[in-house]
């Protein structure tokens, strides 16, 4: 299953890496942060997330549901001491701009603005009345 950097395209922010079957499924994963129409991707090779320093456990495990419930918005994965593999550090770091494309292509965006595809009013064509 391909790997993915995604970044909004205006500002080069980082959304996430994410794993999809394939673009549509891409976008589905996107929305849940904010709009595909207006972030890039970067498929992306072999690497990963790693932690070079001692983590928690896995699996994380709480002594109750108890304990559970009162970390409220406390995330248990100490990402902060977290990396991603150098192969990927390459990717973002040294990639050109050819290589991040559109996750919704650009006809799209304009279509979603509500601009029209032909500005041109319609033309009305009478039929032949046929022969009886």
């Amino acid at each position: 299953m391909p790997a993915y950097f995604v970044r909004v395209i205006d500002t080069h922010d980082l959304v996430g890496f994410f794993f999809a079957r394939d673009l549509e499924e891409l976008a589905i994963i996107i929305d849940e942060a904010t709009d595909p129409i207006d972030c890039e991707y970067l498929r992306i090779g072999s690497g990963g997330i790693m932690w070079s320093s001692p983590a928690v456990a896995v699996p994380i495990t709480w002594s109750s549901e108890d304990d559970h419930d009162s970390l409220g918005d406390l995330d248990p994965i100490p990402w902060s001491g977290a990396s991603v593999t150098e192969e990927w550090w390459d990717d973002v770091y040294r990639s050109n701009d050819a290589k991040w494309r559109p996750v919704v292509p650009r006809f799209r965006k304009r279509r979603a603005s509500h601009q029209p595809l032909n500005a041109q009013s319609a033309t009305v064509l009478p039929f032949r009345k046929r022969p009886k």
